[in-house]
C-alpha cells in the first residue's frame, strides 16, 4: 500500500509550486482522500476531534 502512496506522491508536483488557492484546495482534498483510504479509523477520530460541539443539543455526546 505504501508503494502506491509513494508513486502518487512522485506524480504530484511539490507543494511549494502551488500558484492558485483552488489548486491548494485540490491538493488538500487529494491528501485527505488518500489518508482516509489508508487510515479510516484515524480519519474519523481526527474529524471528531476538530468538529464543533452542537450547542442546540448538549446531550448528543451521551448518544454516541
Amino acid at each position: 500500500m505504501l508503494n502506491g502512496i509513494n508513486a502518487i506522491m512522485r506524480q504530484l508536483p511539490p507543494l511549494s509550486n502551488i500558484q492558485h488557492p483552488i489548486e491548494g484546495c485540490f491538493y488538500l482534498l487529494v491528501i485527505a482522500v488518500i489518508f482516509r483510504s489508508i487510515w479510516p479509523t484515524k480519519w474519523n477520530q481526527f474529524l471528531k476531534r476538530i468538529s464543533a460541539e452542537d450547542q442546540d443539543n448538549p446531550s448528543q455526546n451521551e448518544l454516541s
